[in-house]
């Protein structure tokens, strides 16, 4: 039989149980709790794949317009895209599947490990787009040039030093430009998101030669309408 003390001492370590856990015991909470949690970890993991196949097939129309891209960047770039979106649809399903929240959790962790769709594939597939848009610019002002040297032999008669001089000039820009962007679309879609983040370096590079190449493009365009003036 416990002395009196003895009881006071297990009615104050239950008391303080009670205070620090609101129970004396530590059961599992109940499982309605439990699949509130699964259902809400679900849901949130679906949310976010749908964000990024959204994106993905934003992405994916935007190609198909693609000009100047070789057809092997155009089917590598499409291929790209629909395999992650692919990839993403597959995962959702085996999300919503999985039978307990640290499944899941694990699970959505692939979301972005496995994918790198906002920091990666995204910004390479703009990347690749983006070029095609610089290239065919760059064609545009390129039978521009054409053009403005076929009126510079009709107006062989007057002065054209200038003139020529000045098409010379912007018949380089466009060469460097050309020089410039042509080989990014090939570099940026062989960057996959197992590289990644040691490949966020050649990211950054197409990114600052796309600069230089629409810089360039600028300069060209400012170079074609001096020689216009040149012929008045």
């Amino acid at each position: 039989m416990r002395s009196p003390a003895a009881r006071k001492a297990i009615v104050v370590v239950a008391a303080l149980a009670v205070g620090a856990t609101g129970s004396v015991s530590f059961r599992p909470p109940p499982a309605g709790a439990q699949q509130v949690r699964l259902d809400s970890a679900k849901q949130l993991a679906q949310a976010a794949i749908t964000r990024r196949v959204l994106a993905l097939r934003q992405l994916t129309t935007a190609a198909k317009t693609i000009v100047r891209l070789s057809d092997a960047d155009r089917g590598a770039l499409s291929s790209q895209l629909q395999d992650q979106v692919n990839g993403l649809t597959s995962l959702n399903a085996k999300i919503q599947g999985d039978p307990d929240v640290a499944t899941v959790r694990a699970d959505a962790d692939k979301i972005i490990t496995d994918f790198r769709v906002y920091v990666l594939t995204i910004p390479k597939a703009r990347g690749a787009v983006v070029s095609d848009i610089e290239l065919t610019a760059e064609d545009r002002l390129s039978k521009l040039a054409d053009r403005l040297e076929a009126m510079i032999e009709r107006a062989s008669g007057n002065d054209t030093t200038k003139a020529r001089s000045d098409l010379a000039s912007l018949r380089a820009k466009l060469t460097s430009v050309t020089g410039t962007v042509s080989p990014l679309p090939a570099s940026l879609l062989a960057l996959q998101p197992s590289g990644y983040p040691a490949n966020h370096a050649t990211l950054e590079q197409a990114r600052a030669s796309l600069r230089t190449g629409r810089a360039g493009l600028a300069d060209a365009a400012t170079q074609a309408r001096t020689v216009i003036a040149d012929l008045k």
